[in-house]
């Protein structure tokens, strides 16, 4: 899921639209840290910050100064990784923009991950203050901890974020996005797995923003697991209706109220999935909150109150176009009205919703609730409502698209009208009657297993009186765009007014490469008519990232690697019992860890680990081999050689290692240059090395001759790392593991 999430930002930045009209000023090769790049930039200028894993003092912290510069990464977030390294102790976030930055003030393209603020500085990861709006695409947020917007704070911002990943973020109030009246514009973003006490996806206070078209999936908090909207009711005052009340509904409170205006923003397109909370899992409403529309609810669960949407003090809010179904909580399964709130629903279908009490609604003392047009299971008052099986596609993996027998179909209000002309259908989905033939696609998953299957339901549909011939057309899409015939063109007959499904299964196979592929699939008659098509993302993703052999006899090294990679958002795993019992290839890299005379391993020549490792850096695997014999001293006694598949060649046998370990300027990881840290693991004997282009040293002794790191690109796409010491026993492993993560994945 992981990888996912930063394949989805990046996505963004590989199509990205920003053009270089002024300066391009790169990073680290003309500027060593990406505030000296911003410090230098003029408006108009790009700043372009290589792959690396970016920490410390001008990486973290980072402020545009007002500057209408694009700064952006030249591969994506999974390669350019700013890591905050931010504590309670010692708080550090990624961005600050106070300054005034408007849309031209881009941020696009970086992992920013371990950012931590304290008290009122609020944004773990990035804070927008004082009306700065800059705009944040293509990102990747994780791990970050504030009290207010643990992934992006902004403060009376109108900000445009677009097309990030903003994940396992912590805050008190909106884990994910804290939005405090800040007309921002949040849309196309995944938001997953955060957490807060309100708003565990986002939270929105005061003037309301556009969130359209996100996917807020298994967040969590106490109110509003997904999405918290608190539009307060300033001063108690009532000067009559809300400007968009609808029938200029009041009440008789001996109170008076006022409302605060919000005729753009609305909550529109998105997709709210898997949430938790106490009150309101997928939606928590309170006060007169702008128009939900057109989103699917689904698969949410509330410990008590609000399974889908949950509607508070004075929502009156119109909840149109929506599919509520699959949620639960003890009151108002899909949808609860509390605490005087008069919400109308229209054009929604409320179906497989559980609650002890109101399955699918609930309605409080004092509260009251407007369906029209709508399907609801067990019935609901009101004009055009109906109590049908709405007949999704597979709801049981949340395809809550209509069937042609659906009884939602042009069942909506008769005044409103779908895209393609018709009256509107029920719910989120409506059902495209532009199409000749209708094709759904519907995977079992989206992420899988090198050599597992894909697993993919046809759904085709023809809704005329006469059998309709057609062929299909399936292919899987490479990120360089390459495509992949997996499927025909077979021809085949539809039956006259026929739906039929049918469940195909794809091997995945083992050595392919990790990443996000496209699914396509199109149906129609040779040689240009297309009857219609549909498409979905898949990932195929590691078992974990990256598994660790920690075979010295007194390990060292294997821990701080795991604690490294995991700093960096990768999972990893120890080898337990022989290497041969694990598929290297379901694994992006490995870490191997021999250890230093005299508690060192050795792996024998025609042994089964030397086999399988050979294997698998020919087949372009990425392996970091770490030990003091293993170059020089080990093929001499029966060690296998693995100098030629590392580019190193052995100098000698050594000596201890004295005084302090440096990184080396190099084009491979350009990140290591300037590291230094003194070395205090096993000191006997360690292998001087040279490296046989294209390979590059990566590290030295600062006072003594020896090098004793070479890097090198595999002339069949891998990368290795050999080095003759312990990483383990160094001060710098999370910056060093961090390109080496980086020197793996790019």
């Amino acid at each position: 899921m992981r990888a996912l999430e930063i394949l989805m930002a990046g996505a963004l930045v590989a199509g990205s639209s920003v053009t270089a009209l002024g300066t391009v000023l790169h990073v680290p090769s003309q500027y060593p840290t990406i505030q000296a790049g911003i410090d230098a930039a003029v408006n108009g200028d790009t700043v372009l910050v290589a792959n690396g894993s970016y920490t410390g003092d001008g990486n973290r912290d980072i402020d545009f100064l007002g500057k209408s510069i694009v700064v952006m990464s030249e591969n994506g977030p999974q390669v350019t990784i700013i890591n905050c390294q931010g504590s309670s102790m010692d708080p550090h976030r990624g961005f600050c923009f106070h300054s005034g930055e408007q849309s031209s003030s881009v941020l696009q393209g970086f992992t920013i991950r371990n950012g931590y603020s304290i008290g009122d500085e609020y944004g773990g990861g990035i804070a927008c203050l004082g009306g700065a709006s800059p705009t944040i695409a293509g990102n990747a947020i994780a791990a970050n901890t504030a009290v207010c917007g643990g992934g992006i704070h902004c403060d009376s911002s109108a900000a445009l974020i677009e097309g990030n990943a903003i994940s396992g973020n912590t805050a008190t109030w909106g884990g994910g996005i804290n939005l405090d009246r800040s007309p921002a514009m949040i849309t196309g973003n995944l938001v997953t797995a955060n957490a807060a006490d309100s708003g565990g996806g986002i939270f929105c206070v005061m003037i309301p923003p556009t969130i359209e078209g996100n996917t807020i999936i298994g967040n969590t908090a106490d109110f509003g697991g997904g999405v918290y909207w608190l539009v307060p009711i300033w001063e108690l005052q009532w000067a009559g209706p809300a400007p968009w009340d609808r029938g200029g509904r009041g009440r008789e409170l001996g109170e008076e109220r006022r409302w605060i205006s919000h005729d753009s923003s609305i909550l529109a397109g998105n997709r709210i999935c898997g949430n938790t909370a106490q009150f309101g899992a997928g939606l928590y409403l309170w006060g007169p909150t702008p128009d939900v529309i057109g989103n699917l609810v689904t698969g949410n669960t509330a410990q008590y109150v609000g399974g889908g949407i949950s509607c508070n003090k004075y929502c009156e809010t119109v909840i149109a176009g929506n599919t509520i179904a699959g949620n639960e909580a003890l009151y108002g399964g899909g949808i609860s009205c509390e605490f005087w709130a008069a919400p109308t629903v229209l054009n929604s279908i409320s179906w497989e919703n559980t609650a002890p009490t109101g399955s699918e609604i609930y309605v409080g003392e004092g509260s009251s609730i407007g369906v029209t047009y709508s399907d609801v299971e067990g019935g609901w008052p009101g004009e055009g409502n109906i109590d049908e099986n709405p007949s999704f596609v597979l709801a049981g993996k949340r395809d809550h698209r209509l069937l042609w027998e659906s009884p939602c179909i042009d069942a909506g209000h008769p005044d409103s009208l779908d895209p393609d002309g018709t009256r509107s259908d029920m719910g989120a989905f409506f059902f495209d009657q532009d199409d000749y033939l209708t094709l759904y696609l519907t995977p079992d998953t989206t992420v899988v297993l090198p050599g597992s299957e894909l697993g993919v339901t046809y759904t085709a549909i023809n809704r005329w009186g006469q059998p309709e011939p057609f062929w299909v057309l399936t292919e899987a899409v490479v990120s360089s765009g390459d495509t992949v015939r997996v499927v025909g063109p077979d021809q085949y007959t539809l039956p006259a007014d026929f739906t039929v499904q049918r469940h195909l299964t794809h091997r995945v196979p083992s050595a392919a490469p990790f990443g996000e592929y496209r699914y396509r699939s199109r149906i129609g008659t040779p040689p240009a008519t297309l009857y219609d098509e549909d498409s979905f993302s898949f990932e195929i993703a590691p078992v974990c990232d990256y598994l660790i052999w920690d075979a010295d006899l007194t390990p060292f090294s294997g821990q701080p690697i795991m604690d490294a990679l995991s700093a960096l958002g990768r999972s990893s795993e120890f080898v337990e019992g022989p290497p041969g019992n694990y598929d290297l290839f379901a694994y992006r890299g490995l870490f191997i860890c021999l250890g230093v005379y005299p508690n060192n391993a050795m792996i024998m020549e025609g042994s089964p680990e030397a086999l399988q490792i050979e294997e698998y850096i020919a087949a372009g695997g990425s392996v970091y081999l770490e030990g003091g014999d293993v170059w020089y001293y080990d093929p001499l006694v029966g060690g296998h050689d693995f100098g030629p598949s590392f580019g190193i060649i052995a100098v000698t046998g050594g000596s201890p290692l004295m005084g302090l370990l440096s990184g080396v300027p190099n084009s491979l990881m350009p990140g290591l240059a300037g590291l230094t840290s003194p070395y205090f693991a096993a000191n006997a004997f360690f292998d001087w090395l040279g490296a046989i282009p294209p390979a590059e040293i990566i590290f030295t002794m600062l006072d003594m001759p020896p090098d004793v790191g070479v890097a090198n690109p595999t002339a069949t796409g891998g990368h290795t790392i050999g080095v003759s010491f312990e990483l383990g026993g160094t001060t710098f492993v999370e910056e060093v593991v961090g390109e080496f993560v980086v020197f793996f994945e790019g």
